[in-house]
């Protein structure tokens, strides 16, 4: 329904911040080492990919709450 759109545009936006502010401290405690830093990366990307991919809409088990 489009009475929650800002709503959940403002959530999504914030979470997009917070999660990038998280990854960028993250990555801060390896500073000097890149191979390090890759291997966090990888790991944050590979964690936030398979999140999506278990919650995403459409997956059978995942149906939207009306």
């Amino acid at each position: 329904p489009w009475q929650y759109r800002g709503i959940v545009t403002s959530t999504l936006y914030s979470m997009r911040l917070l999660g990038g502010s998280l990854a960028v401290a993250a990555l801060s405690l390896a500073r000097g080492h890149f191979a390090l830093q890759f291997a966090i990366a990888a790991g944050l990307t590979t964690v936030a990919a398979l999140g999506m991919a278990l919650a995403a809409p459409g997956r059978e088990g995942n149906f939207a709450r009306e």
